[in-house]
């Protein structure tokens, strides 16, 4: 009988231990969840996408401008390839969505109702964008949010990011996926692509020219 009350009590306290153990790792959880700042619009655990890797880059229009973010939240396009304002981080935060920021400026993409892209303060819905590679090799970008539930003969409608050959962004409602306006490459930061449109370099493409 001594033996049974012996082995009962030491089951007791295993089990005690073994309930303090899971207390305190769910208030350490608790802990940590809490310390992670919040997205306006999300949830937090949509903020471990933001946790990811950073792509330093260059967006290059087909309309030769690079696309910058400025401090004042002015979105334009600019031929220098190495101006400070043009160089942007680039985080995917779901499959095929991208957020894109300023690195100088500290500003996010953003567009709003009526189709305006801005440099927002704060991450919000619409700041998130689509990242499609096209079948030219050049990605859309096309807004998450804008505009919201609209159909055209069946089809969604999607408003782009563009940049017009006078370097300002086209209106979302003025744009589409085919315009060479909506086409970008993705460069290093230095001002190089990541990819060429054909697989070809220069050196490669004079060297066909003269062959021929």
């Amino acid at each position: 009988m001594g033996a049974e009350v012996r082995l009962l009590a030491l089951l007791l306290t295993v089990l005690g231990g073994y309930l303090d153990l899971i207390v305190s790792t769910t208030t350490a959880s608790a802990r940590v969840e809490r310390s992670v700042p919040p997205i306006h619009g999300a949830s937090n655990n949509d903020w471990g996408h933001l946790q990811g890797v950073v792509r330093l880059r260059r967006l290059f229009c087909r309309t030769r401008f690079h696309l910058q973010i400025n401090a004042d939240g002015k979105v334009n396009g600019t031929r220098d390839d190495t101006a400070p304002n043009a160089l942007l981080e680039m985080k995917a935060v779901d499959a095929g969505i991208v957020i894109i920021k300023g690195v100088k400026s500290g500003l996010y993409l953003a567009m709003n109702k009526r189709g305006k892209v801005y440099g927002s303060k704060k991450l919000r819905d619409n700041c998130k964008w689509y990242e499609i590679i096209e079948d030219n090799n050049f990605n859309t970008y096309s807004s998450v949010q804008h505009p919201k539930k609209r159909h055209r003969k069946g089809k969604e409608v999607k408003w782009f990011l563009s940049i017009a050959k006078n370097g300002r962004p086209r209106r979302g409602k003025k744009t589409k996926n085919t315009q060479r306006s909506a086409h970008f490459l993705p460069r290093h930061k230095s001002g190089r692509s990541r990819r060429r449109r054909d697989g070809m370099s220069r050196a490669q493409k004079r060297g066909k020219k003269q062959k021929n």
